[in-house]
């Protein structure tokens, strides 16, 4: 199995293109990817490539169709980014439940990293859909809507002490540093154990830190 559709999803991103790689017989832990704006899930397993992939870990690398999440800024109003938003985070639960009923991986189990889009996208996830993970990387992103739709969030639920880290530069042009630091504070309200990083020089990319921390994810078991 080295490719799967979402068929079950609704909306623009129904029958998402899935790659998956790593153990795909018997994995007892879960990584998936959500790459950003433009680039591909081919691009993330490339980015990913220097940390060896253990031998417990099953990895899917979703596909945006056209390259692309959702057609507006992710701090613009929600309804700029609908029904495209809903229908990708209807793309990576399905992948969480995919995980479970393929392999028996519980949530415990799954680690979510993404990039830009992809950040925004596990950030908004865990957010909506609050539960303990294996962890999470948000590689500059956050959450979804204007600031008042952010600031109405009444974080309910709990990540119980899952593992977030979350790295931006503090001048990246496609993620305002208040709104990175919103979403920083409502994933500290549900009870993440935050390992936040604001950068200088980053630019729009990922910091080899945070790639260190997605190794240390992959290999806790």
């Amino acid at each position: 199995m080295n490719e799967l559709l979402l068929s079950e999803v609704i909306g623009p991103h129904q029958d998402t293109k899935v790659l998956v790689r790593g153990n795909t017989k018997n994995p007892t832990h879960a990584l998936i990817l959500m790459h950003g704006r433009g680039a591909s899930a081919e691009h993330f397993l490339e980015v990913i490539k220097p940390i060896a992939i253990p031998q417990h870990l099953v990895v899917y690398a979703l596909n945006a169709g056209g390259q692309s999440w959702f057609p507006s800024p992710f701090n613009n109003p929600r309804s700029q980014n609908e029904p495209h938003l809903s229908s990708a985070l209807l793309a990576l639960g399905s992948v969480i439940a995919r995980a479970q009923n393929d392999f028996g991986i519980m949530q415990t189990n799954v680690t979510m990293a993404g990039f830009s889009q992809g950040a925004s996208l596990v950030a908004e996830y865990l957010a909506t859909h609050p539960a303990q993970y294996n962890g999470a990387c948000i590689y500059s992103g956050g959450l979804f809507g204007e600031r008042i739709d952010v600031d109405n969030i009444d974080p309910t639920g709990n990540l119980l002490d899952t593992p977030v880290y979350m790295g931006c530069d503090i001048e990246d042009p496609y993620v305002p540093l208040v709104r990175f630091q919103i979403t920083r504070d409502v994933l500290n309200k549900l009870g993440a154990r935050l390992i936040y990083r604001e950068y200088e020089d980053l630019r729009h990319s990922i910091h080899p830190e945070g790639l260190d921390f997605l190794g240390q994810l992959m290999y806790s078991h």
